[in-house]
């Protein structure tokens, strides 16, 4: 079975009275995700490749990345094909300031700064539900 490996960040800024939004992108197929992608040959590691991919989706050039916390999620796409893919995509924490202007490329078609029951309400898939908690669940613990 193929794999593929994708890497990205769940990105978020602080509002005024200390709550927490997160950027969620929507795609051409009309799912709602976090900017992510699949290694480049030219990506040195897992956290420059999701730099690259958050530049590109986003135009998000420098965001501070909290190197403590990454979640990894696991997939079958395609299972029930000739060729089944299994996908593995690790997601790490990164901070913007609320100003931040986001410019998307032409793979996604909006962009929405959640608070964490709206963006849980738009996330399709459980596994990125999950992984939107786990995000949250550490910068409530951490802060």
């Amino acid at each position: 079975m193929k794999k593929s490996f994708c890497y990205g960040f769940i990105i978020f800024r602080k509002t005024v009275d200390s709550d927490y939004e997160f950027l969620l992108i929507k795609s051409a197929k009309g799912h709602y995700d976090f900017p992510k992608g699949h290694k480049d040959h030219t990506d040195n590691s897992k956290l420059e490749t999701a730099k690259r991919e958050t530049f590109e989706e986003t135009g998000i050039k420098n965001p501070k990345i909290n190197i403590e916390f990454s979640v990894a999620m696991d997939w079958i796409v395609d299972r029930e094909s000739e060729n089944p893919v299994h996908k593995f995509v690790e997601m790490f924490l990164a901070e913007v300031e609320f100003n931040t202007k986001v410019t998307l490329s032409s793979e996604h078609t909006e962009y929405r700064w959640c608070d964490l029951e709206s963006a849980l309400d738009l996330l399709e898939f459980e596994n990125f539900k999950s992984s939107l908690l786990a995000a949250f669940n550490y910068l409530k613990f951490t802060s």
